[in-house]
């Protein structure tokens, strides 16, 4: 991947990602960024996240 196109999907999932937190209280970003520091540190760092395979039990009802 050519280093013009690696930047411009940066920037398009940079802005995406602005967007979609715009619809978050304060409190859901920061619940979000701890869960993903916990998911870094539970893959045993950065470079393994990609690898990292989480299981999330869900039983399909409404609350």
């Amino acid at each position: 991947m050519s280093s013009i196109h690696e930047q411009a999907m940066n920037y398009v999932y940079q802005q995406v990602l602005q967007h979609l937190l715009g619809y978050f209280t304060r409190a859901e970003r920061t619940a979000l960024q701890l869960l993903i520091q916990r998911l870094i540190v539970a893959a045993g760092g950065i470079e393994r996240i990609s690898g990292f395979k989480v299981l999330v039990a869900f039983g399909g009802g409404k609350l």
